[in-house]
């Protein structure tokens, strides 16, 4: 061999060892360094994938508070960085889907609410809706998969486990916030965008009372019964569950069960959005949207208002509402209209000269069943400016409702009267204060009582409802005086007092809670004779405390009848007995 071959095979094999070398590594680097790379970015993007399934929660819940279409954009999957050399396996894809639609899936029973009597009557409501679920793909990492329950968040890991990232509110105490889904959505990608159109949206609670034994709530769920066992064991006023199988390969049922002690009332919202494919509102149950009553006089026109509402009481637009005369011979300015955007029509009615009490008008719904009275409302005129009977089955008693907004208002007959009921109230700009609260106003009984200086509204020009009203029976009289104020200018009363005398001596005074204050103005009602309904103060004057003569529990008249003494603004009355 010549010294020219021999330099030429060192060559050659240099050559083969330096590639042989670069594809070792090469490989190691393939084999190896890749995935353990990419192993850590689907690790960190699934630590931030978390951060936005809440963040979808989140913009959920402020699209049924705010009734305004927003959007999300997830990315639902990592991207792996791009490589000279190495090659990246193909990028997965993670699908964010909604479930089968479940007609009839939640059921609220045994609850019962008097701002709509005839449709929670404490029967069973059902409701359709959906389940959203993001099922995590990647090459390496752990696969979580996301379901987004009824407003519930709860990430499930690959072997089972089960945590929960965030309860939504679903029950927070005495709250029930519901939210509903609509629409079909699938999509697997490395994002996905998803607008959330607000179907049925409101920032009012309607107040319903637990008459079931036990009231409760059923869910179509997915997770499993130990994760509502848990959740239950952290909210008080959950007392059990029932949790059935289906083994069908269908969502599994959970049934909540709500204390019903003492006709315990809740906070019940109930919010429907819409993802995918377009929904609209369900109409559910018609109301009087103002008066539902007025003073009949002769040759007279007058308006009345008929609201649609779904089942979460927003109002439906675009509804044909039908409009007869029940009683009486004057006339109607239309057999027909069509809902606005609030969901309401507003008719008149004229009277002729010589017209007859009571009048009768009915407002309603088309509907499965024509005797459902929750689809229709009956309007009145009548020689006494009230209704001949309440607009349902009210809650407690038989007495019916009256609107108390001037003073020398009297109301007879009302039997044995032991709750006071206070809703629908409108408040009015005024400076005159029955009870003085919190400035040193000489009222109707000399100054201030000292809890008042708990109160922070004054006796300033304000937003008020100020009733002074009293209860006469066959042995006692009781003084009941309110005052609702607002506090933060916001046209909404929020803070409110009340003193109450019996035969001429202090029984019983304190402030209401702010909750109980909302629901007189927000569609529900506050008994003022019901401790729970009060806040207790460090000065003194707790309505169940020793230092306070009397107990509003122990309060009980016979055959009662009721003088508004003093009234400014407006509010519904209704004197009852448990």
């Amino acid at each position: 061999m010549t010294l020219f071959e021999d330099r030429a095979s060192t060559q050659v094999l240099g050559f083969a060892l330096m590639f042989s070398v670069t594809m070792t590594t090469f490989a190691i680097y393939q084999a190896d360094v890749v995935p353990h790379q990419n192993e850590r970015i689907e690790f960190e993007h699934s630590q931030a994938l978390e951060s936005e399934m809440e963040a979808l929660q989140q913009t959920m819940q402020e699209t049924g508070r705010s009734g305004t279409t927003q959007s999300v954009t997830l990315a639902t999957s990592p991207s792996y960085p791009a490589r000279a050399v190495a090659v990246n396996p193909p990028e997965p894809r993670s699908r964010l889907s909604t479930s089968e639609r479940m007609v009839d899936g939640v059921a609220l029973s045994g609850f019962s609410a008097s701002a709509a009597p005839d449709y929670w009557d404490g029967s069973t409501r059902r409701f359709d809706t959906r389940l959203l679920s993001l099922e995590a793909e990647y090459r390496r990492a752990a696969e979580p998969t996301y379901r987004l329950e009824h407003g519930v968040l709860v990430k499930e890991f690959d072997n089972g486990e089960l945590r929960l990232v965030s309860d939504g509110g679903l029950v927070s105490g005495n709250r029930i916030q519901l939210v509903l889904l609509s629409g079909e959505y699938r999509r697997q990608a490395r994002q996905a965008k998803v607008d959330i159109e607000p179907v049925s949206t409101s920032t009012r609670y309607t107040t319903v009372t637990a008459t079931g034994s036990p009231a409760t709530l059923t869910l179509p769920t997915n997770l499993p019964e130990s994760a509502w066992d848990g959740y239950v064991a952290d909210e008080s006023k959950l007392t059990g569950l029932r949790y059935t199988d289906t083994g069908s390969g269908t969502p599994n049922e959970v049934t909540l069960e709500f204390d019903s002690t003492g006709s315990a009332t809740y906070q019940l919202r109930i919010t429907r959005l819409g993802v995918g494919d377009t929904a609209t509102a369900t109409p559910a149950y018609v109301s009087a949207a103002g008066d539902r009553a007025k003073l009949l006089e002769p040759s007279t026109t007058y308006r009345f208002t008929a609201r649609v509402n779904d089942p979460a009481g927003s109002g439906v637009n675009g509804e044909a509402v039908h409009l007869n005369t029940v009683s009486g011979s004057g006339m109607l300015s239309a057999a027909e209209l069509d809902t606005s955007g609030d969901g309401t029509v507003t008719f008149e009615y004229t009277t002729g000269p010589s017209p007859s009490s009571p009048v009768r008008i009915r407002a309603s719904i088309d509907g499965d069943d024509p005797a459902d009275d929750a689809r229709k409302v009956r309007f009145e005129l009548t020689d006494t400016g009230r209704p001949t009977t309440s607009p349902g089955p009210p809650p407690s008693g038989s007495n019916p409702v009256y609107t108390v907004m001037s003073a020398n208002q009297r109301f007879a007959g009302l039997g044995t009267v032991d709750q006071f009921h206070l809703s629908n109230g409108h408040a009015v700009t005024t400076d005159e204060c029955l009870l003085g609260i919190g400035s040193s106003t000489t009222g109707p009984s000399p100054g201030p009582p000292p809890w008042a200086a708990a109160a922070t509204a004054t006796c300033d020009a304000e937003e008020r409802v100020s009733l002074d009203a009293t209860l006469t029976g066959t042995s006692d009289r009781y003084r009941v005086q309110v005052e609702l104020v607002d506090t933060d200018d916001d046209a909404d009363p929020d803070a409110g007092a009340v003193s109450i005398t019996k035969n001429g001596n202090d029984y019983a005074e304190g402030e209401l809670e702010g909750d109980a204050v909302d629901r007189i103005f927000d569609g529900g009602e506050t008994d003022v004779f019901e401790p729970d309904n009060y806040d207790s103060f460090d000065t003194g004057g707790l309505l169940d405390d020793e230092d306070v003569e009397g107990d509003l529990d122990a309060i009980s008249i016979d055959d009662a009848s009721l003088m508004v003494n003093e009234m400014h603004g407006r509010v519904d009355v209704e004197p009852d007995e448990d």
